[in-house]
């Protein structure tokens, strides 16, 4: 009987089991799923970055570029109007006027003939006052149209332009700058970032040189000096590391703004700082692109443009002016509000028009030593030294050119140097590994060895940034892409040697 009961209990118990089962089962698979797809989500945030993709990005988002946008366009804007300054002035007005004196003084009073002279026509032999009475209410109605030129309304579309192309140079000017500052912190991280790898792999190294002096000393075999000042060199380690970590954070939110990216946005980058071709650029084959594309001298020369103009528009102050106008005006003679405006316009309103032609001659800038002759001078002064900057401009420029060739072919030669240095350091290392294998070295040179290695392979990286930082020099000189700079010196290259 009792074996009876427990069989039942546990049947109608086994549904209950069946089921706890299933949903534990269902909510592990749930929990798999959602963990798999936190990790996937974690994954797909970090944002793999190529140097192309970072450029896209830039000019894409940056707000800084957006802005000289808005500025360009609203100089757009004023070209499409600068005709608009030939426009005459058009006004025109509507006024009610108001009587309030009392009706029995609204009077006027006019002379009006009688007994018209049989000698003089259009003569009357006797007058006599007519009074009349004046509307409370009187509409008035008035235009005003004025149309004026001279010489200097030419000059002033003119400097419209001239304000449309300076815009149009400052927005390249952004953009070329924003270009280098994008480049420039796409690799400071990538070499940031080899910096922190060297210097984890250093504090590694330590920490375990560091470990195996204790258990040495701790069996006597090395005095308590050696594992001292193994620690002092392994907490000295920690500082350096502590600091390459902040400089690829520094570098990385740097690279994060120029992009108008999150600052809390992962970044993968995937090119790398040799994967920039390496070539020596001749100052003879590159300079003609200087004086074509230079964003600051084309800045200069429409600077002076532009005090051109603005002499131009003093002389034109000399020049006479002149005014077209024309005014019409017309009142309500009844009570406005009484009588039909439109009924009999002939009659029941006092209608006047007048049309007028004027020329001013401005006759005190014609005056010796006056302070437009005294401007005149010193304008023609303005320009000679806008041409001596300019020439100043372009010499310091062929001397920057000159500088940026030199350190290019500086840092080629470092980077051959440290190409060997690499290998002589490989070799090191491997012969260190060998030895360290059959317990002819101890663990601290053979950390020495690695170190070496890794230090010249980051020397190798500054060497090719810096080769990179002085091509982006002339990138921004010569307002051309680093890679046409390279095709360029190549293709005269090639001619060179045919000639040959």
């Amino acid at each position: 009987m009792k074996r009876k009961s427990l069989m039942a209990i546990l049947l109608l118990l086994l549904p209950v089991i069946v089921f706890s089962q299933t949903v534990s089962s269902y909510g592990a698979d749930e929990g798999t799923k959602e963990t798999k797809e936190e990790e996937s989500k974690k994954e797909s945030d970090v944002l793999e970055l190529s140097l192309d993709d970072a450029i896209y990005r830039a000019l894409k988002n940056n707000l800084g570029l957006k802005s000289e946008g808005f500025n360009l366009d609203k100089t757009k804007w004023s070209l499409y109007g600068c005709w608009n300054t030939f426009l005459p002035s058009i006004t025109g007005t509507g006024t009610l006027a108001i009587n309030t004196l009392d009706e029995d003084k609204r009077k006027g009073s006019m002379l009006v003939g009688v007994n018209p002279s049989p000698s003089i026509p259009g003569a009357y032999d006797n007058v006599m006052n007519y009074e009349y009475p004046i509307p409370q209410v009187t509409p008035q109605l008035a235009i005003n149209v004025q149309w004026n030129f001279n010489a200097a309304m030419i000059f002033q579309a003119y400097q419209t332009c001239l304000d449309y192309q300076s815009g149009k140079i400052t927005y390249e000017s952004a953009k070329r700058t924003l270009l280098k500052n994008v480049k420039l912190s796409y690799y400071s991280l990538l070499l940031s970032q080899m910096k922190l790898v060297i210097d984890e792999k250093d504090l590694t190294s330590k920490e375990e040189t560091f470990n195996q002096t204790t258990r040495q000393f701790r069996s006597g075999t090395v005095p308590r000096l050696s594992m001292l000042n193994a620690r002092v060199s392994y907490e000295a380690a920690k500082p350096t590391l502590i600091s390459s970590q902040d400089s690829v954070k520094n570098a990385g939110n740097t690279l994060k703004y120029l992009l108008g990216l999150d600052l809390n946005q992962e970044l993968k980058l995937t090119d790398s700082i040799s994967s920039v071709e390496e070539i020596l650029p001749n100052f003879d084959d590159i300079v003609d692109l200087f004086e074509k594309n230079n964003l600051q001298l084309r800045t200069l020369y429409i600077s002076k443009k532009m005090m051109k103009n603005a002499a131009y528009q003093s002389i034109s102050a000399m020049t006479p002016s002149f005014a077209l106008g024309f005014s019409g005006s017309s009142a309500f003679k009844k009570e406005a509000f009484e009588n039909n405006w439109f009924k009999n316009i002939d009659d029941d309103w006092n209608q006047t028009a007048n049309l007028s032609f004027t020329v001013s001659l401005p006759f005190s800038s014609w005056i010796p030593f006056s302070s437009y002759q005294i401007g005149l001078i010193g304008a023609e002064y303005a320009l000679k030294k806008m041409d001596t900057d300019i020439e100043n401009y372009i010499q310091s420029q062929y001397l920057s050119i000159q500088q940026s060739i030199d350190a290019i072919s500086s840092a080629i030669s470092s980077i051959e140097i440290t190409k060997m240095s690499i290998e002589i350091a490989q070799e090191a290392l491997d012969l260190s590994r060998d030895s360290y294998a059959k317990g002819g070295q101890t663990l601290v040179e053979l950390h020495e060895a690695e170190q070496n290695l890794l230090t010249a392979q980051y020397q190798e990286l500054q060497a090719e940034f810096q080769y990179i930082n002085k091509m982006l020099d002339l990138e921004e000189l010569l307002n051309i892409d680093m890679d046409e700079i390279i095709k360029i010196t190549k293709k005269k290259m090639e001619n060179n040697n045919e000639k040959n």
